[in-house]
């Protein structure tokens, strides 16, 4: 029977599956999730940016 590992940082190595094979995934996906949320509040930035425009124009 083959055993699941769980290195220092409380990461799930599956078998036969490398420590670092999983890093790498696991830095990807952070990376990935970092880039939406920036992607995000970027344009949350601009939306008010436009807004905020918009009223003063009017004004």
């Amino acid at each position: 029977m083959k055993e699941t590992i769980i290195d220092a940082e409380y990461t799930i190595i599956p078998p036969g599956r490398s420590r670092e094979e999983v890093r790498r995934k696991r830095r990807r996906q952070r990376w990935e999730a970092d880039v939406k949320f920036l992607t995000m509040q970027g344009a949350l930035v601009a939306a008010v940016a436009v807004v905020t425009a918009l009223l003063l124009r009017a004004a």
